[in-house]
Parts: structure tokens; sequence; C-alpha cells
């Protein structure tokens, strides 16, 4: 009985083990599979994440903080190079932080091979992306606006983008990190390194600017220290943008900024101590008149001429501006040989214009007066002679420096900007440029006569205009 009770003991046991072992193997075998499983989906996540490439702002290293420190010691920043451009506009400086934070439209004056032509203006899909070029130039994503910080800063502008209202940076993408791209930041807590930007007046394109960044930095020759220069924005093809050491005058590196807003403008100051005046042409002027009677009468002529003046604003600031439609403004003139121009207020609160004409509107373009200037001759006539008088009227060329002040309403804050440049401007007067010719034909025969001296003054029936 003993014997029965111990063999079925170790049978027991036997089979307790058997069990044991093959859970412990459906345990093993679960736990390896989980593992498996993560390891599959971690190395699918790796994939997923490489397959997107992601895009990111570049950031300082020691390499371009030696060489912005180079930069520094040889005193060519960007700073300097604002002098260039301030000596011949002294109103730079307060024009474009007057427009601070307003709209503008960005567009490169020469896009590159390989791109759509009409592709010229940034844009901004959205935070955290590429900045390209589009052909959309009144949509949000074309939008942009600049940020002036306090000098202690060291950032001479930050761009921001009207529909992401993020700084625009120096980026790159993750697979590509030495192609640097234009980006918007994801948000606005970031660093500003990147978003650091200079502009650079073109020497021959008004409004034009090289786009400098003052993070990207490099280096054409590494054994030369005068080397070291800072990029530049410049467009590339396929719509894209990238940069470049700067090339004057490349029209892939100059971009056209824009204020969208208009302004009105408020008055014009002439400065006529740079007036330069040259006479024309004088103008030819013919009347007619006729002493019918059989005496020496005297004679007074008058006759009109229609003529021509013409005026034109040619602008010499580095910043374009758009007006709404100009009010008349008073044209200066010409008298005993200098230039009489009008006061420097808006022509509306002009108490005495005096002989001043309103008849100007501020244009680049070429505008045009027409005037009826009337003539007056006297002399003697002989007895039954037809009348001729040549009149030659004196004109002007004149050209003067001008400075015209425009504002404008940003959020109920009132900006001013100030617009040099160079005034053009043609005119006649009735000052005469020599002496009337007047002669006198036979009414009978048309032959010439010679004048005779003063008599009584002889009414004339019928002018006649040339």
């Amino acid at each position: 009985m003993k014997k029965l009770l111990l063999l079925v003991l170790v049978a027991y046991g036997c089979a307790l083990n058997s069990c044991t072992d093959q859970n412990g193997e459906l345990v093993s075998f679960a736990q390896n599979r989980e593992i498996a499983s993560l390891n599959s989906m971690r190395s699918t996540r790796a994939v997923d994440s490489t397959s997107v490439d992601s895009i990111l702002p570049i950031e300082e290293t020691e390499e371009s903080a030696r060489l912005r420190e180079t930069l520094r010691q040889h005193s060519i920043q960007s700073v300097s190079a604002l002098a260039s451009y301030g000596e011949d506009d002294e109103y730079f400086s307060s024009n474009i932080y007057a427009i601070r934070e307003m709209p503008l439209n960005i567009s490169v004056r020469s896009v590159a091979t390989g791109s759509n032509a009409s592709y010229k203006y940034l844009s901004c899909s959205e935070a955290g992306k590429e900045v390209v070029l589009s052909s959309q130039n009144t949509a949000q994503s074309s939008k942009f606006f600049l940020k002036i910080l306090p000098a202690t800063s060291g950032i001479p502008y930050l761009i921001y983008s009207k529909n992401s209202n993020t700084p625009l940076n120096v980026g790159y993408y993750t697979n590509k990190p030495d192609d640097k791209i234009l980006m918007s930041a994801k948000d606005n807590s970031g660093s500003l390194y990147s978003a650091s930007w200079d502009l650079l007046a073109s020497p021959s394109y008004k409004g034009y600017f090289a786009i400098q960044s003052e993070s990207y930095i490099g280096q054409a020759d590494p054994n030369n220290s005068w080397s070291i220069f800072y990029y530049v924005l410049e467009a590339k093809a396929n719509n894209k943008l990238g940069y470049a050491r700067r090339v004057n005058g490349k029209g892939q590196q100059e971009f056209f900024i824009q204020p969208i807003d208009k302004f009105d403008i408020d008055y014009i100051e002439f400065d006529k101590s740079s007036a330069q005046i040259s006479k024309l042409t004088p103008l030819e002027v013919v009347s007619y008149g006729k002493n019918e009677t059989e005496e020496r009468r005297s004679f007074s002529i008058k006759a009109s001429h229609y003529a021509t003046d013409t005026y034109q604003f040619s602008e010499t600031g580095r910043l374009k501006f758009l007006w709404n439609d100009s009010p008349t403004f008073y044209r200066p003139y010409v008298l005993a040989n200098k230039l009489v121009v009008p006061s420097p207020v808006n022509p509306d609160d002009e108490p005495n214009p005096g002989e001043f004409l309103r008849d100007m509107k501020y244009s680049n373009s070429k505008g045009r007066v027409s005037r009826v200037l009337t003539v007056e001759t006297e002399g003697i006539a002989k007895p039954n002679s037809l009348i001729e008088v040549t009149s030659y009227l004196e004109g002007y060329s004149v050209s003067a420096n001008y400075v015209a002040e425009m504002k404008v309403k940003v959020n109920n804050e009132e900006r001013k900007v100030k617009v040099k440049g160079t005034w053009y401007g043609t005119m006649y007067t009735t000052k005469r440029a020599k002496p009337d010719i007047v002669k006198c034909f036979d009414l009978d025969d048309g032959e010439e006569l010679s004048l005779r001296k003063k008599s009584h003054p002889v009414i004339i029936s019928k002018t006649i205009l040339k």
C-alpha cells in the first residue's frame, strides 16, 4: 500500500514539473513576441521620422562665432554698409522706422533660370514652413512686416510673416543640412539668432535691397580672413530661395520692399538754393491787325496762344511708397531769373497764394498743364496797311530738389515719412525773349511798308491768331 502511494506521488510530481516547463515556455514566447513587436514599431517610427524631412533654423557654432568675431575686428559689419546709402538719403532711418509693423510685399527683381517669371513675391504658407516665391501679391501669405528692436539687441531688422506671425529664419532640411533655405519660425518662443537681417540698398535700383543674414556667415578662402562674408538671400531655380555671396547689381539678390498701405501727401517743400534754370527756345507768337484809314494811326494788338508747361517729380530716396490720389499743389515759377517757390505747407493752408498757379499733382510721370498766354503789342501803323507782329516769349527749363511729406494712419497712430527727390519743370511766360518784330504790308499790293511815327489810335476790327 505504501509503495502504491509513493508511485502516485512521484507521478504527480513529474506531471507538475512538465506543466511548469510548458507554462514557462509559453510566457517566454509571449514576452519574445511583445519585444519583437515593440522593436518593429520603433523601427517603423524611425523610418517614418526620416521619411518626412524636418525643417530647423540654423544655430550658432564655434566656427560661426569665430567668423563673426573676425568680421567685427575687420570692421566690415553691415552697420558700416548702412552709411553707404544713409549719406544720400538722410530720411531712410526715420522712414523705415515709420513703416515698422506695416504690411509689406517683398519681391525679387529678377527670378532665376528655371523659375516662373511671374513668381517673384515671397510667400509663407504657415508657421514652421519654407518660404518660397509665388505669383500672388494680395494673398495673406505674401504679406510681411518689419520689427525694429533697440540698437542694443544687435539685430538690425526682424522680418515677420503676416500669415504665420513668426519671424523668418535661415533654416535647412535635416536631410540636406548644407542647403540653407528661408523659413518661418514655428512659434515665437525660440532664439532669434537665425532671424537677424540687414537691408543693403541696391546701388542702381531705388526701393530694392539685398537682404543680408546676420547669422549665416561664410569664408571664400580659408587662408584669408578678409574673405569672410555674410550671405544674402537669393532667388533660385524652381521658385525657391537660397543664399549666396553678395554680387552688386545681381537681380536675383535684390528685393523690392513695398509698403502696401497708401499714404496721403501733405505738403511739398522746394529747395530754391538747388535750382538750375536754363532757357528754352522762345515760343513764337504771330498776331495780326490792320489800319484801314488813310492816316497813320497807333495800334494795340492783343493775341492769345496755347502753351504747354510740364512737371515731374523724380524720387531719389531709398524707400518707395504708394500714395492716394494727389491733391493739386502750387507750382514754382521763374521771375527775374530766379525760381520762386510756394510756402512748404498744405495748399489748403496757404493764405496768400499770390501769382502761384495751383495746377500740379504729385507724380513720378510727366504732368502737362495747358495754358493760354495773352500778349499785347503797341506801335504805329502806316495808312491802309496789314499789321503783322511776331513776339518771342521766354521759356525756362528748371530743376530743384524737393522733400514731400506723406502720412498714414496705423491703428489710430499717424505715421509720417519724407520723400526726397528732384522736381523738373518747363514753363513759358509772357516775358519777351527779344523785341517784337512789327511789319506793315500795303492792303492793296501786299508790299512791306516802313513804319511811321505814332499818331492817333486805330480801331482793330479783327484779330487773327496763328
